[in-house]
């Protein structure tokens, strides 16, 4: 074996500084063991650590990041051998990992008696490419350090069959979540389908996951702004003219949006591939505008004006929500995400029961079991796929991704959420899409490919 990666999430059981950074001293232990895994691997036996080199530190680690230990074997001698280590890190979900630091290590194979002894076939097959050249020979003394080492591709671990399907299953459930609610809006008003949606979503999960150990306010702020925000300018959109086919485009300018704010509220530079990606989704958006400029604004596509200012507001306010959950971070380091999604999906019920009381002239039916009695199974069909299918099992084979491969090999699937809600639009709704749509549609999922993969082909 001539190269390991561990991945997995950092805790409060590993050794953290008082503001929520795991200690220097712990990640030095995750580099040893994973050089000394590498190492016994190879030399078939037990092993001793004799040297540890180089380690630098680009950055901290956080409670609740990824963090993903690659080591590879470098040079070999008689009885030793160096191991190349790099140490990455990424905030949940879907950022791309970032260099924490990478260093090298020099192991001895050991018999019973914890003598030197040779370490059988020392030769790695890519010796070469890596400048070891033949077993037992001494590197550069700059190679040494770990400076000249590349960690193991990141995209070399394939993904299983099983893993695989997950990540498709994931695009196919998000690209039909807008079907699902055009469906429901056909029997409930926006505000009764908010809060019929989060009934179904919370109520599962808050007797199964324990309450978030974090401040109320981030709860109640995440609850406001992801459910009541995003989903009262989604559904009201989508009752006043906007297509499931472009929403489902749309609304993946959260990510420019994002950018924005973090940078406003959190002083986040965006980095090359971010800023190209906003500037093709800004051509993008004055492509949906030239559906409303000129003498014939009439053929949009099924699309109106309203519908498009209040999707862009959906998506501003996910955007918001976002930071809310970096601000969670921040104030409360490693709090449990699953638990804190699930718990303030208890916050928008009231605010969507008050706002259909107040303003749905049908609100009181609603007071009476005949009525929930007489609803069709479509709209039984809408709220479940809503709250249970695109929340529960969506976010919870998500995750479940994001801990077992990198963040940058998992978010790329993401791009495939707009073409299935665009293709559903069209084949189950029969929408239409104008000339003018379809650049804009082709602008935005160019933008969401530069930010997804740019970093994957050196950009930063």
């Amino acid at each position: 074996m001539h190269s390991i990666t561990l991945r997995f999430m950092a805790s409060h059981n590993d050794g953290v500084h008082a503001a929520g950074k795991i200690s220097g001293g712990t990640v030095l232990r995750w580099v040893d063991e994973a050089g000394l895994a590498c190492a016994t691997g190879w030399a078939q036996g037990a092993c001793v650590t004799a040297l540890v080199s180089g380690a630098q530190f680009a950055r901290p680690i956080l409670v609740g990041d990824l963090v993903e230990v690659q080591a590879r074997l470098a040079y070999t001698r008689t009885t030793s051998m160096g191991i190349a280590v790099e140490v990455y890190r990424c905030a949940l979900p879907g950022e791309p990992l970032q260099q924490v630091l990478r260093c090298a290590t020099v192991y001895v194979a050991v018999d019973g008696a914890d003598r030197p002894r040779p370490g059988g076939h020392l030769e790695p097959p890519d010796a070469r490419r890596h400048g070891a050249g033949r077993a037992g020979a001494r590197p550069h003394p700059g190679r040494a350090r770990g400076l000249t080492y590349r960690p193991m591709p990141q995209s070399s671990r394939a993904m299983g069959a099983v893993d695989l399907f997950s990540a498709l299953a994931v695009v196919v459930i998000w690209g039909l979540n807008f079907i699902a609610m055009k469906w429901g809006l056909l029997h409930f008003t926006p505000f009764q389908l908010g809060a019929v949606r989060y009934v179904f979503a919370a109520l599962p999960m808050v007797l199964l996951v324990r309450p978030p150990r974090l401040h109320w306010r981030w709860v109640l702020l995440f609850g406001l702004f992801q459910g009541v925000g995003q989903f009262s300018f989604g559904f009201f959109a989508l009752k006043l003219g906007m297509t499931a086919a472009l929403a489902s485009v749309l609304m993946q300018t959260q990510v420019f949006f994002t950018a924005l704010f973090a940078f406003a509220a959190l002083r986040e530079t965006p980095n090359r591939p971010l800023l190209l990606g906003m500037g093709l989704a800004a051509i993008g958006l004055v492509c949906f505008g030239m559906n409303f400029v000129g003498p014939q604004t009439g053929g949009a596509g099924g699309a109106t004006l309203i519908g498009i200012v209040l999707t862009l507001c959906a998506a501003a306010s996910w955007s918001v929500s976002n930071i809310i959950s970096r601000l969670a971070q921040k104030a409360s380091p490693g709090f449990d995400p699953l638990s804190f999604v699930a718990w303030s999906s208890l916050v928008p019920v009231l605010p969507f029961a008050a706002l259909s009381a107040a303003t749905d002239a049908n609100a009181s039916q609603w007071l009476h079991w005949q009525t929930w009695a007489a609803l069709p199974a479509v709209a039984w069909g809408s709220v479940a796929y809503l709250g249970w299918a695109a929340t529960i099992v969506g976010y919870g084979l998500w995750t479940r991704l994001l801990t077992r491969y990198p963040a940058n090999r998992v978010a790329p699937f993401s791009l495939g959420v707009p073409v299935v809600g665009l293709a559903s639009g069209l084949l189950v709704l029969g929408e239409v899409v104008t000339a003018w749509q379809w650049a804009g549609t082709a602008c935005v999922v160019a933008a969401l490919g530069c930010v997804a993969l740019g970093p994957r082909f050196g950009m930063k």
